[in-house]
């Protein structure tokens, strides 16, 4: 008998058992399990079951912890204290507060694992005597983590002490978040992690009861995702599906993709952009092995195109041409307790390290460009250009100077175009653009019936920009409002389009009693970002005497960002003062389906009730957030 028809008749087989299990794990998916894979597969499985993906679900009884387990964490000596021990077969996760507050659960599921540490969760159906509305997955405030050996505050959580007991008990988990959450970590039984649990093989090749009939007929491809025939933006959209975070952001800054969110900050990259979207995760990692080479792979990557050896390289590094890539432009953050891999690909103006690459042309990019950061200026006559170049030329912000002298619909938001592909530009324009370095400004362009200034903007300007943001928000946070506005409108002034320099600066404005401005640029920032919530939010926040419109921005927020509770507690509100009494009243309920334990919309709710003759449940509510919120036993 032949190689080949042993290989089928041994997947036969395979297929029988598959179908065994397939019948006793879901009637709904066409998962194999990971065994089942290893029938054929058993070198990489083999590798591959031993990797941090697949161990990263503990489940109840995590082998990482001993038997006898037991910490303590306190937030400070009069704080909230904390403690998690091993009961048994199970761990059992305790808080209480100063003021007598006290809460212990069982912990339901582990997840995590030696890379970075272990997070808890346990599940409240009850807060005291109080019935919640839905029964709550709650990630614990404290993990474990495995290079300090002790309970430390998980990435997300506010390092101040909790003000509320619920702030204090964790992150109530929404049902979207939670179903995504145990499916990234692998809950047994999902999305082919198998009995075991983990990131199996199914959970990136997809379901592979088809795989194995198209084996049996011959056609070995059937049914399977191979990365390797995916491409790029395929390949990204895969490794995505867990690792691009868990809220959608319109405007990321690198710090905030620093969690499971390594896809959009590649994506966001110099090397993403003018690799012309080629690069992807696997140039660097193997998901089937832990690689020790990974250094190495990594530095390979890079020189790939930034080598000299290369006749058309990309720019070279001027501090090290050929070794220790990751330490200068991937490094390590710190985020609390945490170290997390920076992959939005840079120079780190933070790190300080001089390096004078204009003295060696020889090591710059001889590529040209596919993608720039581009402003441009647009005028009828030359005239005009020459006036707009004049300003340019005096020290006057080029976001300013389009402001005023532009007649482009980018304009209004400081000729801001964003990233802009040559190969899509007018010929003149691209080749203007090709010809700019980085924060350069090109001569005026002649395009017969308009006259057109370009501007490269810096390739750290969303850097430079967030460090005037930062300057601006602590300015604010001491009292000082006008020089608070004037810093972020210099943040403005190098990033037009920078969306929470913009809510920033509509809540300074509206703080300083300019609610209409505010409004206009809050409506300019969501016209400019149409996916975002949180300008949404803000936008009905400052339309106070403009109740339908109001309610319209709420509604949009949630429509984007279901889980929005503030939304909830704002939209309930307006609908109760516009008299929309049972649609406020409903708008609580679905808020708390969402987080049961808001101490604020079970209040909220309990005063409706009460005032819309419904006494004993507005008493069980607000006395339910009061569990939750002991400050509001003063109102």
């Amino acid at each position: 008998m032949s190689l080949r028809f042993r290989l089928v008749f041994a997947c036969i087989g395979l297929l029988a058992t598959a179908l065994l299990c397939f019948a006793a794990d879901s009637p709904t998916q066409k998962y194999a399990g990971p065994q089942v894979c290893a029938g054929c597969h058993k070198n990489i499985a083999a590798t591959q079951s031993t990797t941090a993906m697949a161990r990263t679900w503990q489940g109840q009884q995590t082998s990482m912890l001993p038997p006898d387990f037991s910490a303590t964490k306190a937030d400070n000596q009069q704080g909230t204290t904390y403690q998690l021990r091993r009961q048994r077969d199970r761990f059992e996760y305790s808080t209480q507060l100063p003021d007598g507050n006290s809460l212990t659960a069982p912990i339901e599921d582990v997840m995590g694992g030696k890379r970075h540490g272990i997070s808890f969760l346990s599940r409240l159906n009850k807060l005291g005597d109080f019935n919640l509305d839905r029964a709550a997955l709650i990630e614990g405030r404290y993990a474990y983590s495995s290079s300090l050996h002790s309970l430390v505050v998980s990435p997300g959580f506010a390092l101040e002490k909790p003000r509320t007991f619920e702030d204090a008990i964790g992150n109530v988990l929404s049902q979207n978040f939670e179903q995504k959450c145990l499916q990234c970590h692998g809950k047994p039984n999902t999305l082919g992690a198998g009995q075991e649990g983990g990131v199996r093989c199914e959970s990136c090749h997809g379901p592979a009861l088809n795989h194995l009939a198209g084996v049996g007929k011959g056609m070995p491809r059937q049914g399977v995702v191979n990365p390797a025939r995916l491409s790029a933006d395929e390949q990204l959209e895969l490794c995505g599906q867990c690792h691009t975070g868990f809220t959608y952001q319109s405007d990321p800054l690198p710090d905030d993709l620093l969690v499971s969110n390594q896809v959009n900050a590649l994506e966001r990259t110099e090397c993403f952009l003018q690799s012309g979207k080629q690069l992807t995760c696997t140039n660097c990692h193997d998901p089937h092995q832990d690689s020790p080479r990974l250094a190495e792979a990594t530095t390979n990557t890079c020189l790939s195109c930034h080598s000299t050896s290369i006749k058309q390289h990309a720019s070279i590094c001027p501090v090290n041409h050929s070794a220790n890539c990751i330490g200068c432009h991937m490094p390590s953050i710190q985020k609390g307790s945490f170290h997390m891999t920076d992959h939005w690909i840079r120079v780190h103006p933070e790190q300080g390290i001089k390096a004078q690459e204009n003295s060696d042309p020889t090591l710059r990019s001889q590529i040209t460009p596919k993608t720039e950061f581009l402003r441009l200026i647009v005028t009828a006559d030359r005239a005009a250009a020459e006036r707009a170049q004049q300003e340019l030329q005096r020290g006057i912000p080029f976001a300013r100077v389009a402001h005023d002298f532009s007649a482009d619909p980018t304009a209004p938001g400081g000729g801001f175009l964003g990233a802009m592909e040559l190969s899509a530009m007018d010929e003149k324009l691209k080749t203007a653009a090709a010809s700019l370095r980085d924060g350069q400004t090109s001569n005026i362009v002649n395009l017969g019936d308009r006259y057109v200034i370009l501007n490269r903007l810096s390739r750290d300007f969303k850097w430079e920009a967030d460090q005037a943001f930062q300057q601006a928000t602590d300015l604010k946070a001491h009292g000082s409002l006008k020089d608070a506005i004037a810093k972020d409108q210099q943040a403005l002034d190098i990033y037009p389009y920078f969306l929470r320099a913009m809510i920033f600066m509509a809540t300074a404005l509206g703080e300083a009693g300019d609610a209409q401005h505010a409004a206009e640029i809050l409506r300019f920032a969501a016209q400019s970002f149409p996916k975002d919530s949180v300008v949404q939010f803000n936008l009905g926040l400052v339309l106070t005497n403009q109740p339908a419109d109001q309610i319209a921005a709420f509604e949009r927020a949630l429509e984007l960002d279901p889980d929005m509770i503030p939304c909830y507690e704002s939209l309930g509100a307006a609908l109760y003062a516009a008299g929309r009494k049972q649609d406020a009243i409903d708008t609580f309920r679905k808020g708390l389906l969402i987080d049961p334990l808001s101490a604020k919309l079970n209040y909220n709710l309990g005063l409706a009730l009460t005032n819309e003759g419904d006494a004993k449940e507005g008493e069980r509510r607000i006395a339910l957030a009061k569990r939750a919120d002991s400050s509001l036993n003063r109102h």
